[in-house]
């Protein structure tokens, strides 16, 4: 990109010394749909000379490229119509080769992306598929930690955006050729950037445009971005500056890398909140590169700025805010305890002083309840013997006590009860959910079509749906029914009122649900969802609370707010397969920190395609991947299955045979895995190979043993554990001999010892 043009537009983003030059240009690529996004990319005027372009434009873009020094690239450009780039490859690398940047947003969306970035790969997918899925949590409390920052430049304050913001997740790695841009608190890439001749492809995991925070996002993102050219200009690299308590005093000191002896002159400067100087440095750089500035502060709680300042440059090339240390330990309990829970409560801490916590207790009106803490921050103790009813609690740590939370012990009796390891039973009797969701109130859908839905998980072995009230007769004709068949439902319902009315006659509802469907969707905060939980509550005590997550990485934000939560992993046929294992194995790995139900929905329907109309949905999961999701799901550990769906609207299970047949039957795998899950130990197995999973349950003297292909090409595994006397269940091959085995793409394993014959079927 040109320089003098990234120049200008630092000093618009700053405020700085101003050069006259002509004032930047963007261009960004949104989608065919009529109006689409008009008045939120409107919003990247104040950046300079904004212009849109609809995907059917890109031949226009594609002609007046050179006119720009940035294109955005929303992923929504590629949603209308499923398309190949291909033809763009010589325009867009001589673009970029020559100066210029594409950023593409919203990158976890594979589909989109491998197109976008093939131009600048030797195939479509050595990119992508790489890093485009979700490997492990990003944050340990949903707040944007320190150090998630663009490493170069005037660092993004990324708190305001995290609440509102979709799919906030990170790539698992930076492959070959590419750098990381923000990272997380773990060091983990939210964005990366692959340099190309004396230009950049930039992508980032950020959704875009969808709400008033994504398009806050994209602008600053833009700013930030090119703040990150003109920092690297400098040749210089920031280290995240930090407190020192020593005999002198208190003092903030960083480190600057990468300088040599002809480095022009740079001063550190920090400022108090006021703006006023509190001292200053200059810097000089040894022989290794390094200059450190080291300044005396009269407060350490006090927030501080820190500007580096070029005598060459004229203006300040970093500028940071650094705020008041927060002291305070962070924790909450969950909003709702079963007297089940009690005995095993588990609190995450965070925030917590570097040495190790040997005085820790929970107080409650005015018990002190011993309790530990381990290396992992989390508060373990019995808190059993409280009466039902709202209590407070304070942590002890160390002879300091924290903030009271308010907390609720439920009623002894609930439609659904948890226990201390979070596992369900209902009427006394062991509870796996295994449930369809029917979005009965999609257009299209009929109430007779949600009876059939519930004939078909009567007779083949479910025993939860996930629906909602049409409003006539036709409710209380479905809720009666789905009790005479022993079928538990989740209800959500379009007032409250609704539950105030039926609550005494709909005995089959074990949730009702108000607007806690994917609340981080619409941007709804945890104090949003909490207000929803306890307006349940209060019109049916012995209700549990259950709500979906679109992502597992905001299920830390909401934990607590309800009983049960789920996440979902629809893979097919935009990403991974291992993208089932990598968010249930996060969602299972919160629960156990947060005491909610870990729930996992898995894909049984596709995505359609305009194109497609006359041939069905290319997306369909076929029924080898159907097990293989929902097995990945199980050696994750979760405590229930859902299947998204029976009917929405768009689809409906009825019209795929091969997909009815295998939906039929798959109730039957997860109700002998089930005992195993709930009462058996658990041992992952040691593949050495990431694209395989499995395990061995071990239930008295009984064994399941479970292999998953997660790659859609063949895979071997050397057989590492006991295989003797091993029966093969559901179709899977015989045992072999062999040290090794070849594993056919997505093929599923189950054998067991000393269990059982699998269930005749029809």
């Amino acid at each position: 990109m040109n320089k003098k043009i990234l120049i200008c537009l630092l000093s618009i983003l700053l405020s700085v010394c101003c050069i006259a030059t002509p004032a930047p240009t963007a261009a960004i690529l949104l989608n065919d749909t009529p109006g689409a996004m008009d008045t939120e990319a409107d919003l990247l005027n104040g950046l300079g000379r904004i212009d849109k372009y609809r995907i059917s434009e890109l031949e226009r873009l594609n002609r007046q490229l050179n006119e720009y020094d940035i294109v955005i690239f929303t992923s929504c450009a590629n949603y209308s119509a499923d398309r190949s780039f291909d033809e763009c490859g010589d325009v867009w690398r001589d673009y970029v080769a020559n100066g210029g940047t594409i950023l593409v947003m919203d990158a976890n969306y594979a589909s989109t992306t491998d197109r976008i970035a093939a131009p600048f790969e030797d195939s479509p997918r050595s990119f992508v598929w790489a890093p485009c899925q979700i490997s492990s949590e990003s944050y340990s409390d949903g707040r944007i930690a320190e150090g998630s920052e663009i490493r170069l430049g005037e660092p993004m304050s990324l708190e305001k955006y995290f609440l509102k913001m979709r799919a906030w997740q990170h790539f698992p790695d930076a492959p070959d050729g590419w750098e990381p841009l923000i990272v997380c608190k773990h060091g983990q890439p939210l964005m990366l950037e692959r340099r190309y001749g004396q230009g950049s492809l930039i992508i980032t995991t950020y959704y875009g445009l969808y709400s008033i925070v994504g398009k806050e996002f994209i602008r600053d993102l833009v700013g930030n971005v090119l703040f990150h050219r003109r920092w690297e200009r400098e040749k210089l690299e920031m280290t995240a500056n930090r407190l020192s308590f020593e005999a002198d005093g208190v003092h903030w000191q960083g480190m600057l890398h990468a300088g040599a002896a002809d480095t022009p002159k740079l001063t550190a400067r920090l400022l108090d909140e006021s703006g006023a100087e509190l001292g200053r440095n200059e810097l000089k750089f040894n022989a290794d590169g390094e200059a450190e500035y080291r300044i005396e502060v009269p407060d350490p709680d006090r927030a501080v700025t820190t500007v580096i300042e070029s005598e060459s440059a004229g203006f300040p090339v970093y500028s940071r805010l650094w705020p008041a240390p927060d002291r305070r330990v962070h924790w909450h309990l969950p909003a709702r305890l079963q007297p089940g829970q009690l005995s095993r409560v588990r609190i995450q801490l965070n925030n917590l002083p570097d040495r190790a916590c040997d005085d820790a207790a929970v107080l409650i009106s005015g018990i002190a309840f011993p309790a530990t803490v381990g290396e992992d921050g989390l508060l373990r103790c019995n808190l059993s013997g409280l009466e039902p009813g709202d209590h407070q609690a304070a942590i002890w740590l160390d002879g300091k006590e924290t903030e009271p939370q308010t907390f609720t012990v439920t009623a002894p009796e609930m439609y659904l009860n948890i226990d201390e390891n979070g596992w369900l039973s209902r009427n006394g009797e062991a509870f796996f959910p295994i449930g369809l969701y029917h979005v009965s109130r999609a257009s299209g859908v009929t109430a007779e079509n949600r009876m059939k839905c519930l004939d078909f998980a009567a007779e083949n072995g479910y025993n939860l749906i996930l629906m909602a009230t049409i409003g006539d007769e036709e409710d209380d004709r479905f809720m009666a029914e789905a009790a005479r068949r022993g079928i538990a439902i989740y209800c959500d319902v379009r007032s409250l009122d609704i539950i105030k009315a039926k609550r005494g006659d709909w005995s089959a509802v074990v949730s009702w649900v108000h607007e806690l469907d994917e609340p981080e969707h619409w941007g709804y905060s945890r104090e949003n969802v909490l207000q929803r939980a306890r307006n349940i509550y209060r019109l049916d005590p012995q209700g549990v609370l259950f709500s979906s997550m679109e992502t597992a990485s905001t299920i830390v934000s909401y934990s607590g707010v309800t009983d049960m939560m789920a996440t979902h992993g629809y893979p097919i046929p935009f990403n991974p397969l291992r993208l089932v294992y990598d968010k249930m194995a996060l969602l299972t790995a919160m629960a156990e920190k947060y005491m909610f139900v870990p729930i996992g929905t898995i894909q049984s329907f596709g995505y359609p395609r305009p194109e497609d109309a006359a041939g069905g949905y290319p997306g369909l999961p076929t029924p080898q991947q159907i097990r293989n999701m929902v097995w990945q799901a199980l050696l994750a550990n979760v405590h229930g299955i859902q299947f998204y769906t029976y009917a929405d609207g768009a689809f409906l299970l009825d019209d795929y045979p091969e997909l009815y047949e295998c939906m039929r039957h798959i109730p039957e795998e997860i109700q002998l895995a089930a005992p195993f899950l709930r009462h058996g130990e658990f041992t992952r197995l040691e593949t050495g190979d990431r694209e395989i999973e499995g395990g061995i349950w071990q239930l008295n003297d009984r064994k399941l043993i479970a292999v998953v292909n997660l790659s859609d090409i063949s895979r071997s595994l050397n057989l590492n554990f006991e295989t003797a006397n091993a029966v093969p269940l559901f179709g899977s091959r015989a045992v072999t001999a062999d040290a090794a085995i070849t594993l056919a793409p997505h093929e599923v394993i189950i054998w067991s010892r000393n269990h059982p014959s699998e269930p005749e079927r029809p």
